[in-house]
C-alpha cells in the first residue's frame, strides 16, 4: 500500500515539475492564448532564475540528503527554496486570476495544496522551503500580472 500511495504523491508531484509546464504554456500557445502563455512563460523564468541565484548563495541540506559533484548537481541538491512551490504558487495565481471564476480558485487552490504537501510527504522539502518557495511565488505571480495588465 505504502507504495502505492508514494507513487500517486510522486505523481502529483510531477505536475509541479518543469515539463508540465512547458507542455502547458505550448498548449496555451497553439491556442493563441498568448498573453496567458507570456505570464506563465515569465514567472516560470522568473521563479527559476531567483531560486537558483537563492540556492547559489545559500545552500540547505534536503531532508533526505542527495550527493553532488558540481555546482550544478549542488543547486539542485539545495532545498531552500522549494522550486515546485514557487512553480506551483505563479501557475495557481495566474490561472486562476486569468479565468476569473470562483471555481478557478478552489481548483488551483486545491492544486496548489496538492504539490505542496506532495513535496512535503516525499521528504524533498521542510516546512519553510514550502512556505518561501510559495511566497516568492506569490510575489512574482503579483507582479507579472500587475505589469501585464499594462504591457502585455
Amino acid at each position: 500500500m505504502s507504495l502505492l500511495k508514494n507513487g500517486f504523491i510522486e505523481n502529483i508531484s510531477a505536475l509541479g515539475a518543469l515539463p508540465f509546464f512547458l507542455m502547458t504554456i505550448s498548449i496555451l500557445f497553439l491556442l493563441n492564448q498568448t498573453k496567458f502563455a507570456t505570464q506563465l512563460l515569465v514567472g516560470i523564468i522568473i521563479g527559476h532564475i531567483v531560486t537558483y541565484l537563492i540556492r547559489l548563495m545559500y545552500h540547505k541540506e534536503r531532508p533526505q540528503p542527495q550527493k553532488y559533484n558540481s555546482l550544478v548537481e549542488r543547486i539542485d541538491a539545495s532545498s531552500f527554496p522549494s522550486l515546485h512551490s514557487v512553480r506551483a504558487m505563479t501557475f495557481s495565481m495566474i490561472c486562476a486570476i486569468n479565468t476569473g471564476y470562483l471555481v478557478s480558485y478552489l481548483i488551483f487552490g486545491t492544486y496548489l495544496l496538492s504539490i505542496l504537501y506532495s513535496r512535503y510527504y516525499l521528504k524533498k522539502h521542510d516546512l519553510k522551503d514550502i512556505i518561501m518557495g510559495a511566497i516568492i511565488g506569490l510575489f512574482i505571480s503579483a507582479i507579472i500580472i500587475f505589469i501585464s495588465s499594462y504591457f502585455i
